[in-house]
């Protein structure tokens, strides 16, 4: 049986296991009070921020979401300009192009009507010259072969000054 006795409650364990308990319960109520207080802060704030960074997060969601959705459209956007612009320097191309090729059909067309008229000069001065030459040798065979003829032409050439 158990035996509840003063002089053997004293005596015991639980006797003092009671008084240390009670003792540090002094001793370390503030201390424990303080850290649970802390520790409840701690976790009220963690909370508290989760619930702002919860908060936070989905309005990034929404704003992706609205952007995700815009993306289709930003691209059609996107690919209509740079389409537009394509073209535009493609048009530009073609006409700068054409106008390269009008201007050079044009200095190819003097280029080649300058040097026909350069041939045609030397065509005539080479023909000019071979028919004074042909006349020149003409003239000296027939005078060669008629003795008479050169002083006939003078005396004709004599009549004709005398007559202006």
């Amino acid at each position: 049986m158990l035996d509840l006795s003063w002089n053997n409650i004293v005596h015991s364990n639980m006797f003092n296991f009671v008084i240390l308990a009670v003792a540090l319960y002094f001793l370390l109520k503030d201390k424990v009070k303080n850290a649970v207080t802390s520790l409840t802060e701690k976790t009220i704030k963690t909370v508290n921020d989760s619930v702002s960074d919860k908060e936070n997060a989905l309005k990034v969601l929404e704003e992706t979401k609205l952007d995700y959705e815009k993306t289709p459209q930003e691209t059609a956007e996107i690919r209509a300009i740079a389409q537009n612009t394509l073209n535009s320097l493609e048009k530009k191309a073609k006409e700068d192009t054409e106008k390269a090729k009008q201007i050079l059909c044009e200095n190819a067309t003097k280029s080649v009507e300058s040097e026909v008229a350069k041939i045609n000069s030397t065509l005539t001065k080479k023909t000019a010259e071979k028919s004074v030459n042909s006349a020149l040798d003409d003239i000296r065979s027939r005078l060669e072969q008629d003795a008479g003829l050169h002083d006939r032409l003078i005396e004709n050439a004599i009549e004709e000054l005398e007559k202006i």
